[in-house]
């Protein structure tokens, strides 16, 4: 009887795994949030945890935009390269938000002013992918909030990945964002 009981609940841990909501990822170092479809509005968040983490924290969230329209160019890094393809615009919208989901305390306290630092666009490989990095900071009444933002696309789809830590973390936070942005490429679709 005790055999058919562990058999039973190793069958029902090795189903619950299987039954894995998609977009889950275990990630070395990084505490995921609750698994979401990571889209632009339902982005999933990470949370720095490992030893390699910035002391002064750090916090990321994970979106896909939606797919191009059916017959549309597929976009590339290239083109978030390009500033008459890119809406910088919408994007930075986008990562305001994305800053008071980060850092609640900011939700009742809004920028000022908006960004006080946008870094110019750069292209780098990571992961086997082209990926741009564009740094931003935020002055808010709570503090500055350093926000460097990444963004690749994979067959035709736009990915980002906008994470929230102090100025004074930036370096720190370098090598953990790589290594979560490597780890994602699990997640998109073969190219």
């Amino acid at each position: 009887m005790l055999l058919r009981i562990l058999t039973a609940a190793a069958l029902l841990a090795g189903l619950g795994a299987a039954l894995a909501a998609p977009g889950e990822l275990a990630v070395p170092g990084w505490r995921a949030g609750v698994p979401a479809e990571a889209t632009l509005e339902e982005p999933q968040r990470f949370d720095c945890t490992g030893a390699a983490c910035p002391s002064a924290g750090l916090a990321c969230l994970y979106a896909v935009a939606p797919p191009r329209p059916a017959g549309s160019r597929w976009l590339t890094a290239k083109d978030v390269m390009n500033p008459d393809v890119m809406p910088w615009a919408d994007y930075e919208v986008w990562l305001a938000g994305a800053a008071r989901q980060l850092k609640p305390a900011l939700a009742s306290g809004p920028a000022r002013g908006g960004f006080a630092e946008r870094g110019v666009p750069a292209l780098q490989a990571l992961g086997g992918r082209d990926v741009v990095r564009r740094d931003y900071g935020l002055r808010t009444r709570v503090g500055y909030l350093a926000m460097p933002a990444f963004l690749w696309g994979v067959k035709g789809r736009l990915y980002t990945l906008a994470c929230a830590t102090a100025p004074e973390a930036r370096q720190a936070a370098r090598l953990p964002m790589i290594g979560l942005i490597e780890a994602l490429a699990a997640l998109e679709p073969e190219e």
